[in-house]
């Protein structure tokens, strides 16, 4: 008879965002039912991987749940398996931090269980053809790679039963092939009737064997399981331990005769076996989410078009790298990242070295980087989370060393134009500048950046829901994004997004920059139509940085021939916490206003209390102006749920201008964040 075994296992990690509440629901409902499962049916084997931030809560909360793996270990039921540390996806790190990533919960293990563990989980599947290297020089023996991964690369499917080898510079690595496809059925189909399933797909191998001598007679190959969906109300599988589903699993293998086996038992028994070379790919949700709108139309359409499921594999789409392309928000954390960590990489303090590398890889997990079934990048919590954990970084650093302030070009984001950084002591403001706006404000006492703002953007999934009324942003949301739109616009307009912002498609230019005395001058020529005439209007900007504030000069010149009558405008985008009255005062000169009011009426001093950070914004003009205050929520599928999610508000001024032919307007903002 063909023998045909199993791997089977979990991989378990949430984000450095989850609140307490978050990780005893996961471990009620998930983590320790599949445990007391595996504890109840001692002939139940699973690998099982755990981020180190997983194991630093068991350890601070439930310091029973060591005592129980180290029973399973010792009663060989349970492998325990490494990966990054924070569950990064390593391709998108410095060398050295997929190394330490790696080696810091390879430690960790090694230091609780006493055993040093030979396998890894490579986080989302994201691989690329040089981390055998990387995994190697942690005395990785095996990884695990998806179906997607095998098919993407030109394996055929026959191939994907048995692990293989794969290397790098000889530098080599067993790798067992996971099946996703059969995995997603886990809970849902009649656990009989899986085990039937796996039964036919090993024994189609054995009859393509007897036409083709390159395939094995055996199979041995893996189903990895998200084990936060198990138990939870995220994917439906609320009663899957209840209704006791993975006994009656067993007992369906078992009359298939398909064994349930672990790697570094199998390892020793494999033989010789084939090589192959997997290419940049990743999990299909992820390729799959780096399209655009556009572009995952016309996949899926290919794909029902072949009608066949190893094609959707061979279609290779896009790479975890791209969602950095994709949201200007992604590539603005990515670069923040890079720099906090040249910052690091660069003072001579060992200590505050140490210290901030640490706080580097606890911001490396890959959930913020972009948007799958989860949240992800959408998440306003976790996005001010990790600009904490890196401003908190960033401070540190500055502390302990001889810092100075300094305004300079740089080219942060790596996009081949220089950005302007003003680095403060008490906060850090950075232009963008074509916008002429600033895309990241930190404010150091409480290490927030309140430029954390999300965009609405648009997604495959929101052609199925009903969008009246909601729009998508044309450019990122920044502080002091300037506006020219027609008088009789209204509030509704901003809040539907159709304003006719005459300003969407212009670029400013860098007019003056003085590095010594931090301040910046940009100029932007604007020739539009207003009620169907033809209008010129020249635009100088200029940004004056302070100790404690930052100033910014408008001189507004009509360059036309006749009278101009416009709305100017710049919005203040900035993101909370959360959006309530509970966490939000606004005060109009020191008066507390109502929340609920979406307009204000001549104001010269505006603030908003952070209540949360304690922390109090104020914006003071030299004319006065009308506010409207817009909180932006973006409709964001997350699992299977369309959920409304606050991402930023949007403070806009408004100064209705009437200016003669070569007529000038003059205005100052000054904006300071105290503590409250």
């Amino acid at each position: 008879m063909n023998e045909i075994k199993l791997v089977l296992g979990t991989y378990n990690s949430l984000p450095v965002s989850s609140t307490q509440e978050e990780f005893e629901y996961y471990f009620k409902h998930c983590y320790e039912p599949y445990l007391k499962m595996l504890n109840a049916n001692p002939d139940f084997k699973s690998v099982l991987f755990y981020s180190g931030f997983l194991y630093e809560w068991f350890d601070k909360k439930k310091p029973e749940v060591k005592m129980l793996l180290k029973d399973l270990i010792k009663s060989k039921q349970v492998e325990l398996i490494s990966g990054a540390y924070y569950n990064a996806v390593l391709p998108l790190l410095p060398s050295t931090d997929r190394k330490a990533q790696i080696e810091n919960l390879t430690n960790y293990i090694c230091s609780s269980f006493k055993k040093r563990p030979k396998g890894f989980y490579v986080s989302k599947g994201v691989w690329e053809p040089s981390l055998p290297t990387t995994y190697t020089s942690s005395s990785a023996e095996y990884v695990f790679l998806d179906r997607q991964n095998f098919l993407a690369s030109g394996i055929d499917e026959h191939h994907i039963y048995y692990p293989c080898i794969t290397e790098d510079q000889g530098k080599k690595l067993i790798v067992y092939p996971a099946n996703s496809s059969l995995a997603s059925k886990v809970g849902f189909d009649d656990p009989y009737e899986l085990a039937r399933q796996i039964f036919e797909k090993c024994n189609s191998r054995f009859v393509e064997k007897r036409v083709n001598s390159d395939i094995r007679s055996k199979s041995l190959f893996s189903l990895l399981l998200p084990g936060e969906t198990l138990g939870s109300n995220l994917i439906g599988l609320d009663n899957i331990f209840k209704d006791d589903w993975f006994g009656s699993f067993k007992d369906g293998l078992k009359k298939y005769g398909i064994t349930l086996t672990l790697p570094l038992k199998e390892n020793k028994r494999l033989g010789t076996l084939r090589k192959f070379y997997f290419g940049t790919t990743a999990d299909s949700d992820i390729t799959k989410m780096t399209l655009n709108k556009e572009q995952r139309k016309t996949y899926e359409l290919m794909i029902l078009h072949l009608n066949v499921d190893e094609m959707q594999a061979l279609i290779n789409t896009g790479q975890f790298r791209q969602f950095v392309n994709k949201y200007y928000e992604s590539n603005n954390l990515y670069s923040k990242m890079l720099y906090v960590e040249s910052l690091a990489k660069h003072t001579s303090d060992k200590s505050r070295k140490k210290s901030a590398k640490e706080l580097i890889y606890s911001a490396q997990g890959h959930d913020v980087f972009w948007h799958g079934s989860h949240c992800g990048i959408y998440d306003n919590q976790l996005r001010l989370k990790i600009y904490n954990i890196l401003l908190t970084a960033e401070k540190d650093i500055k502390t302990g060393s001889d810092f100075k302030t300094n305004f300079a070009k740089h080219d942060f984001n790596f996009d081949g134009s220089e950005e302007l950084l003003y680095n403060g002591i008490h906060f850090n403001a950075y232009i963008d500048r074509d916008s002429a706006a600033i895309f990241e404000f930190d404010y150091f006492p409480t290490c927030t950046n309140y430029c954390a703002c999300m965009s609405k953007y648009e997604e495959y999934y929101h052609s199925d829901i009903d969008l009246h009324g909601y729009h998508f942003d044309l450019k990122p949301r920044y502080l002091f994004d300037d506006k020219i739109f027609e008088v009789g616009t209204k509030y509704s307009d901003f809040f539907l997004g159709i304003i006719d912002n005459k300003l969407d498609s212009e670029v400013y230019t860098i007019d003056d920059f003085d590095g010594d005395k931090k301040s910046v001058g940009f100029v932007e020529k604007v020739d539009f139509e207003l009620a169907g005439l033809p209008s010129s209007v020249e635009i100088n900007k200029n940004f004056s940085f302070r100790k404690n504030d930052i100033e910014v000069e408008y001189l507004i010149k009509n360059e036309g021939s006749k009278a101009v009558e416009f709305n100017f405008a710049t919005s203040l985008n900035l993101t909370f916490g959360e959006w309530s009255k509970e966490s939000i005062n606004l005060l109009k000169d020191d008066d507390l206003l109502d929340f609920l009011a979406k307009e204000h009426k001549h104001i010269s001093k505006f603030n908003i209390e952070d209540l949360k950070n304690k922390n109090k914004i104020n914006f003071s003009s030299t004319r006065h102006f009308d506010i409207w205050v817009n909180p932006i929520y973006t409709q964001t599928l997350v699992y299977d749920k369309i959920e409304n999610r606050y991402q930023c508000t949007d403070f806009m001024p408004v100064w209705k201008l009437k200016l003669d032919s070569q007529e000038e307007f003059r205005l100052q903002i000054t904006m300071s964040v105290i503590r409250s």
